[in-house]
């Protein structure tokens, strides 16, 4: 196998890998034009009222479009009423298991697990060496196709290669699990006003 065979493979799968990071950061980005639909906001605020609790499941339905997170009334309510707030919404909901909210002073809060450092950058680090690991053991069935066939077979070569694919899989999701956390710093700097 030839050289320019496995650099146009490779150049192939690291563009697979990236291209959905790529759609998801510009996602992410112009959230502010898919979520801010007034019409839809107007609708939740009267639909809310003074109480999230009395019309709650609908409420729920109704963001289930806007976060896949289910929210607490006082969640609700505050997203609803916070200037500012309901365009961080979807954000929120992408980065539950690492944020709450601090209501009395307006602002995301890392969760309990998160609040020290030490935890954040440990959680990264096991997340990173994960990433790393699979990235490296997915890539060389790919760079040894030769020996690994000769020595091999075609069969077990096969199943290398499918065991190969599942790990750059599994890669690409614990890079992604990387920049949820980098998403939810980011939006505890982000002021609510």
């Amino acid at each position: 196998m030839s050289i320019e065979l496995i650099s146009s493979f490779l150049a192939l799968v690291i563009s697979g890998i990236t291209i959905p990071f790529l759609i998801s950061r510009i996602r992410m980005t112009s959230l502010k034009y898919h979520t801010l639909n007034l019409e839809h906001y107007e609708k939740l605020r009267k639909l809310c009222g003074k109480d999230a609790n009395e019309n709650l499941s609908t409420l729920l339905v109704a963001l289930n479009g806007v976060t896949k997170r289910a929210l607490e009334p006082r969640f609700i309510e505050w997203f609803l009423y916070t200037p500012g707030a309901y365009c961080h919404i979807k954000k929120f909901g992408v980065c539950k298991k690492y944020l709450s909210i601090d209501i009395e002073n307006n602002k995301f809060i890392w969760n309990r697990k998160y609040v020290e450092r030490k935890n954040r950058w440990k959680t990264q680090s096991s997340i990173f060496l994960l990433y790393t690991f699979c990235g490296t053991l997915g890539i060389l069935p790919i760079i040894a196709y030769e020996p690994l066939l000769e020595h091999l077979g075609f069969i077990p070569a096969m199943f290398a290669f499918v065991g190969s694919f599942l790990l750059l899989i599994l890669a690409a999701a614990l890079l992604f699990s990387l920049t949820l956390m980098d998403d939810a710093a980011h939006l505890i700097k982000t002021e609510v006003n």
